[in-house]
């Protein structure tokens, strides 16, 4: 009897920038944007800030979120986890309502003083998560349309992955 050495799955990368969308209170809660920073990122834009200001871009600039530390009482609180630090962004009437996130966007930092991130589209063009929600929409049918013409047998199963027991 030989044993086969099972390999865990691999982990989302450490270290680099992410955008997603998230729920957060609860069931009924809306989705949110929210941007996940590493810690040694933070550090060199913002120093100790725990508030930041949000800046969204417009004109030339559209698609892009500066974000600085704040200055008197007002500012965005930051969540501060073991190596990352994450901002929510607040809620709009066109915020995506599925999951969708974005790793290692362009940035650009100046130390102490700000971090520019480009945004992923969805994150700012109107109607965009929909279009993308009615794409995944499409794969699923066609992938379902697919399974339902090709039905496997367990024999097809069994060959495809290797004849494990």
């Amino acid at each position: 009897m030989g044993f086969t050495k099972l390999s865990p799955p691999e982990k989302a990368k450490t270290g680099c920038l992410k955008i997603f969308t998230a729920q957060w209170g609860g069931r009924n809660a809306q989705m949110r944007i929210a941007i996940s920073i590493p810690g040694a990122l933070y550090t060199i834009a913002f120093g100790a800030a725990e508030k930041l200001d949000l800046f969204l871009g417009d004109g030339s600039d559209l698609g892009k979120l500066m974000l600085k530390p704040a200055e008197g009482d007002g500012g965005f609180k930051v969540k501060m986890l073991k190596n990352t630090f994450i901002v929510t962004l607040p809620v709009t009437e066109d915020i995506p309502q599925i999951s969708l996130k974005y790793d290692n966007p362009d940035h650009r930092t100046r130390a102490g003083e700000s971090l520019v991130i480009d945004l992923p589209e969805w994150a700012f063009v109107k109607g965009k998560w929909r279009e993308i929600q009615k794409a995944r929409a499409t794969a699923s049918a066609q992938n379902s349309a697919q399974a339902a013409a090709n039905p496997t047998t367990r024999k097809d199963a069994l060959a495809r992955i290797g004849n494990l027991k």
